[in-house]
């Protein structure tokens, strides 16, 4: 694989999934960091003299943490699962820690020295709370991990086109049944330690690997680089490939899932049914968040979000289908009346909801202007296992647009708004324009990604979407309102599983009920849930961090608050911990005050 294809992947990765085992393996969490409080005080204290030996040694610090995120050796084009590099990952984690401990924070002299600073301490503080959780063993295979989803993405996104690219692609799938049982060497490996995945994930896994691999080659995800590539030499011989090494591979790796891991897995997908499963659940909440919280204390919080949203919507539901809250939701994504009539109708829904999106962000974050994105659908294997849009940025080199990626099997008219706005502008899309315009104090706050920094501004950007006026219908408002509701519902019960124990059968149940999804769509979100334990709450946790500290500016400032420049602030700085945000925040707000 080429160097900067293999870059591309990993940031894909890095963005769809925060915690595959690709990057657990290959990086100190780059997709993940834990806050340690800081008081917004001592932030904005006057510090001492950071002496150059102190400042080399920060810089120093920094570095290791930017060498962590790149394996040594040659280039691969798929993980080392093996424990070498893992090993040595986590001994250069335990260095850096060391080192930032001898670093005095008071003798730090600068907003972004402080800045910096923290968020090492922070991403390397949760890579090592995180190893209480052993994923490496059981974490790899789901919906949104593992080979299968590796590879599909690679499929799509990797450059063909000249002789150089065409021999590193076919070099990258010659070793990609070597990777296949990698993965199946470490799942073993967690069976013979007791530590495996549930049932219901794995069974998911099976059959999207059905998906994967159709009896007709060319209709296989995995051949996309042949119908981006004319050449008969190259089509020849990678869909020989496929045929004589992939394709065996994959099928022996199912049928190993399916007769001999499936017996021994967990029956339920809640982390209280693993040894230290609530220990690792607050660490996985930490790592994806960086906020070290109570997750059962923030339940309450919830749940009383999601009476206060069922109150707004009732009387908005009742008045589009008859219909109460649930029963009314699950109409609005089912009923002709409601949904769109093809799949050409819904991509081109999708399409020029973006396209108005990019006229009108200026209403609502100032200082950046748009850039090309382009509206595509899932590949079939991927949209029957019901995911939810979503956004891959563009690779360096620029060798094709950012993707907004959408569901075609999911035809509600009252969707397309709200995901527009999440996904595109003003949301991720425009989240990594400014991430890339952001003036770092070192490269590595380029590397960074907190899940709950970055899907708190997909929700609060749907919130947005409301005031650039994307939202022109009742239908849109409701849409915008049903998926707030899917947040608090999906804190609440992800913690309620992973805490409290809850089945995947009580959770079917609360989304019937709470959340107005069909037993299906429960079933698919609750295997989620199973699958990724904590992803789904970071939306909430981020989200209520942004509006909380909207709603203290604009009490503080008063005539003074502008929208724009407070939205701009949030993003301009790139993805950082939410303690830095709270504080450069109130920086701003102080800077304002009268």
């Amino acid at each position: 694989m080429h160097p900067r294809t293999r870059r591309t992947f990993v940031r894909t990765l890095a963005h769809t999934l925060p915690r595959t085992l690709a990057l657990q393996l290959l990086t100190i969490a780059v997709g993940v960091a834990v806050v340690v409080a800081v008081p917004a005080a001592a932030m904005r204290a006057q510090p001492l003299s950071l002496a150059p030996e102190l400042r080399a040694a920060l810089r120093a610090a920094a570095d290791s943490v930017v060498a962590l995120n790149r394996p040594d050796g040659p280039a691969r084009a798929w993980p080392d699962l093996g424990d070498g590099p893992r090993l040595a990952q986590r001994a250069r984690a335990d260095r850096v820690q060391a080192m930032l401990g001898a670093i005095p924070r008071a003798a730090l002299t600068s907003a972004e020295e402080r800045m910096l600073f923290d968020n090492l301490s922070e991403v390397v503080a949760g890579n090592i709370a995180g190893r209480v959780c052993r994923t490496h063993l059981w974490y790899a295979p789901s919906a949104f991990a593992g080979w299968h989803i590796v590879a599909s993405n690679w499929a799509r996104n990797v450059r063909v086109g000249d002789a150089s690219a065409r021999a590193s692609v076919l070099a990258a799938l010659r070793e990609l049944p070597e990777a296949i049982a990698a993965e199946q060497g470490m799942l073993q490996r967690g069976l013979d330690s007791g530590v495996v995945s549930s049932v219901p994930v794995i069974r998911g896994v099976i059959r999207q690997l059905g998906d994967l691999t159709p009896d007709d080659l060319t209709r296989s995800p995995l051949a996309a680089p042949t119908q981006r590539d004319s050449a008969p030499e190259f089509r020849e011989a990678y869909l020989a490939l496929l045929r004589s090494a992939v394709y065996p591979a994959a099928r022996a790796y199912a049928g190993w899932l399916d007769a001999q891991y499936l017996p021994r897995a967990r029956r339920d997908g809640a982390l209280t049914t693993l040894r230290d499963g609530p220990a690792c659940y607050r660490a996985t909440m930490r790592e994806r968040t960086s906020v070290d919280l109570d997750p059962a204390s923030l339940m309450g919080e919830a749940r009383a979000e999601i009476d206060r949203i069922h109150a707004t919507l009732a009387p908005m539901i009742r008045r589009a289908t008859g219909h109460g809250v649930s029963d009314g939701i699950r109409t609005l994504k089912s009923d002709a009346r409601f949904t769109y009539a093809s799949r050409d109708s819904i991509l081109a829904a999708y399409r020029a909801m973006t396209a108005l999106a990019a006229t009108r962000i200026d209403r609502v974050v100032s200082g950046f202007a748009p850039e090309s994105i382009v509206v595509i659908p899932y590949p079939e294997f991927q949209e029957r296992a019901g995911v939810p849009p979503s956004y891959q940025r563009a690779p360096d080199d620029r060798s094709r647009p950012a993707w907004f990626l959408v569901n075609l099997g999911r035809p509600e008219r009252m969707a397309v708004g709200n995901a527009a706005a999440h996904e595109a502008y003003p949301g991720h899309h425009l989240q990594r324009i400014a991430a890339s315009q952001a003036t770092a104090i070192h490269p590595v706050m380029r590397t960074l990604q907190v899940s709950a920094f970055s899907e708190g501004w997909g929700i609060y950007s749907e919130d947005l979407g409301a005031e650039m006026g994307l939202y022109t219908t009742q239908l849109d408002s409701i849409g915008h309102l049903v998926h707030l509701l899917d947040v608090a519902v999906a804190y609440y019960l992800d913690a309620g599983a992973h805490v409290r124990g809850w089945t995947r059968d009580v959770l079917i149940d609360s989304m019937y009920v709470l959340g107005g999804r069909t037993r299906a769509q429960a079933g698919d979100y609750a295997d989620r849930h199973a699958g990724t334990p904590g992803q789904l709450a970071t939306y909430y946790v981020g989200y209520r961090v942004i509006r909380a500290a909207r709603a203290d500016a604009a009490r503080r400032l008063g005539a003074r608050f502008d929208v724009a420049a407070f939205n701009r602030e949030v993003i301009r700085h790139g993805t950082i911990t939410l303690a830095s945000l709270r504080a450069v925040l109130e920086d701003w707000v102080r800077a304002r005050e009268p």
